[in-house]
This record gives C-alpha cells, structure tokens and sequence, in this order.
C-alpha cells in the first residue's frame, strides 16, 4: 500500500490503521505526496509502526522501487497479492511479474 498525499493520510490515519486487519501481511511504502510539503509526523513509516501495534504483520519498504524485491522474499505460488494506491505503485505489479 502506498498512501496518497499526506494530508489525507493525517486524515484518515485511524481508518488506515484499522483497515488491513484481515491482511496476512501488509507492505507499506512511503507516502506519494502528490505535490503536497510533508507534515511532521505524518510518514509512511510512522503509520507502517501504527498497523505493526494494531497486531498487524507490516513491512515498511521507504522506496517503492524496492517493493518487487521484497515481495520476492515471502510471495508464494499460490498467495493473491494486491497493490494498490494513486501514486508510482501503480507501477510495481508489471515490475513483480517481470521479475
């Protein structure tokens, strides 16, 4: 999951927390600022933190470009994996599948 902005990100930060809680395992990058100036205290790595203490398995990846690789280390014939946000993760599904 890459969030959007950080505005909405600092916005929805509780649901964000709560909405991966029927994930097996989330990665999370970095915020895609979308023009925006970051807002202290709202980073992808903090909200990645936040899901980890709502019981959630969470990987923080700060480099989107970084994702296929890692998702190389656990992704397994057979798991469903979904990426998802409105900034450059667009892009990573067709990197994965590449690889």
């Amino acid at each position: 999951f890459q969030p959007h902005r950080f505005t909405r990100t600092q916005a929805l930060m509780n649901e964000f927390i709560s909405a991966f809680r029927d994930a097996d395992l989330v990665f999370l990058t970095e915020i895609y600022p979308a023009g925006e100036k970051p807002i202290p205290g709202i980073e992808g790595k903090f909200l990645a933190e936040a899901i980890g203490k709502n019981g959630q398995k969470v990987h923080f990846v700060s480099e989107v470009q970084d994702l296929p690789r890692e998702f190389l280390k656990v992704v397994q014939p057979g798991d469903l994996l979904i990426t998802f946000g409105a900034g450059s993760i667009t892009q990573i599904g067709p990197k994965f599948l590449a690889l």
